[in-house]
């Protein structure tokens, strides 16, 4: 299953794509730093959150990057999807909410607004 997405109407992504590109790009970039220095990454978050458990949340942050480190990624970078998995992933939502309509996946998703391939590219992961 895709676990992480960034979601706008698209009247609004038509309306301003440029705005739209940025954000696609600085979460990128973020997601990028996290996996280069994941313990970076939850320092700064406790900077934010004072509360959070670095314990915990680094966990979740590997278990997370596991499913980044993927043969995928490594060929077409983040942020790429597969028709095939965006199908299950649709599939899969729809029948654990019993929703009574399954939207096209061209509805869910575009590649439109990400940026280059090159800057997609996941780093390699800290050992």
């Amino acid at each position: 299953m895709y676990g992480v997405a960034l979601v706008t109407r698209k009247n609004f992504a038509d309306d301003n794509p440029e705005t739209t590109r940025a954000v696609v790009k600085a979460f990128n970039q973020g997601t990028k730093d996290t996996i280069a220095d994941p313990q970076k990454a939850l320092e700064l978050l406790k900077t934010r959150d004072v509360m959070m458990k670095t314990d915990i949340e680094k966990i979740r942050l590997d278990i997370a990057l596991g499913l980044t480190d993927t043969p995928h990624v490594a060929q077409y970078g983040l942020s790429s999807v597969t028709p095939e998995k965006l199908q299950r992933t649709i599939d899969a939502v729809v029948t654990a909410y019993g929703l009574p309509n399954s939207p096209n996946p061209a509805s869910v998703y575009t590649d439109h607004y990400l940026p280059p391939l090159a800057e997609r590219m996941a780093p390699k992961r800290p050992n």
